[in-house]
């Protein structure tokens, strides 16, 4: 699930600053413009244009103090050069284990180290699929084969005929292929329609989770079999996961209701933001808040009657000031879809590969690197 799923929207602000980013990437502008967009320099104050037709807010928030006060002690503080977007491919069988235990903390030790090295994407490929259809088909039949051999015991207890035995075990038998049969036509029927196998929503559904801030949880994943074992996955302490006492301009939310003059979202502090002047958004959305420059003061009182205000933004606009927020996941049927990427840089992982120091000089440019990795066996096994 891409960014623009998980927030269908991207304002009139965000898509200034997505196409200023673009723009600085491709075209040679002015130093002027280039030191308005230079995410390297933390200290320049942080100016976002509110433009309605002709009028211009400007929003000044101090990104260097806030972001040592707030998250200097934590792991990542701030990001490696989020210029280079890194992407990840894991085969859906990374975490396959007949105890639901053991995905669930293999699955969250990927997401911590997804975190930590700042990959942007991750890319499941289903490789469980038809083993899983093979299984179930496997056992739909011996399920039958047992019913029906209960079924004749009963049904033949009173009857001594040893031929009339031997004819319906015959009758018996033929049936057994025609259900067979369906079982069969059954299962490709159900191909037909998108499915993915349990293994791999298990793990998608419990990334995204893991990736989701804690006071978020409640609001956006109801309680599933998937997350029985939730309770036991390493948190990733990613630093979108701000605790109740902690500050940052940007911070993640959830709609909870629409007013006559905006929406109120919930953003795990004391008190909501009010959103003004919008109300095209559904109640349940997890949106991007940045805060307006006057909230800071708020925080410090911890008033719970006053509204925080702020706006939508796009939730790579922090990324914008090298501030890592977060992963999105996607899945993808057949490892052979990654030919479909749009990267600058594919690297396959493999014991009989070269060393990477061999190529760096070759993808120094590169604005996207996807790396792949192959199942137990490797690449060549896939």
């Amino acid at each position: 699930m891409g960014d623009d799923e998980k927030y269908p929207f991207i304002d009139k602000v965000s898509k200034k600053h997505i196409n200023k980013s673009n723009k600085k990437k491709k075209n040679n502008i002015s130093n002027e413009e280039n030191e308005k967009l230079n995410i390297n320099n933390i200290e320049e104050k942080h100016k976002i244009d509110n433009t309605k037709e002709s009028s211009v807010e400007q929003f000044n928030v101090s990104l260097n103090d806030d972001i040592k006060n707030s998250i200097t002690k934590r792991i990542p503080n701030i990001s490696r050069d989020l210029k280079l977007d890194v992407c990840v491919v894991f085969p859906s069988t990374i975490i396959n284990n007949k105890s639901d235990v053991i995905k669930s903390y293999l699955t969250s030790f990927l997401a911590r180290i997804f975190t930590i090295f700042s990959i942007s994407k991750i890319y499941i490929y289903d490789d469980y699929l038809e083993q899983e259809h093979l299984i179930n088909k496997q056992k739909n039949y011996g399920d039958y084969q047992n019913e029906k051999y209960k079924k004749d015991i009963k049904n033949n207890s009173n009857n001594v005929n040893k031929n009339m035995h031997m004819n319906l075990k015959k009758d018996s038998n033929d049936n057994d292929h025609n259900t067979f049969d369906n079982i069969v036509n059954n299962e490709k029927n159900k191909e037909e329609s998108p499915k993915y196998s349990y293994l791999c929503k298990y793990m998608h559904y419990n990334l995204q989770y893991l990736e989701t801030p804690q006071y978020l949880r409640k609001h956006l994943f109801p309680i599933t079999n998937f997350l029985q074992n939730s309770g036991i996955m390493n948190p990733v302490d990613a630093p979108h996961h701000l605790r109740s006492d902690e500050w940052l301009p940007f911070r993640e939310g959830v709609v909870l209701q629409k007013s006559s003059n905006g929406i109120i979202v919930d953003v795990g502090l004391f008190s909501n933001v009010l959103i003004e002047n919008v109300n095209y958004i559904n109640i349940g959305t997890r949106v991007t808040v940045l805060f307006q420059s006057n909230s800071y003061e708020l925080f410090q009182k911890k008033n719970p009657n006053v509204l925080f205000t702020g706006k939508l933004i796009h939730p790579s606009v922090p990324k914008l000031y090298n501030l890592y927020w977060g992963y999105s996941i996607e899945i993808l049927k057949n490892l052979s879809d990654i030919f479909k990427l749009q990267v600058d840089y594919l690297i396959g992982t493999s014991e009989r590969g070269k060393f990477i120091d061999d190529s760096m000089v070759s993808f120094r440019d590169a604005k996207s690197v996807l790396i792949v990795f192959g199942k137990k066996d490797g690449l060549e096994d896939c």
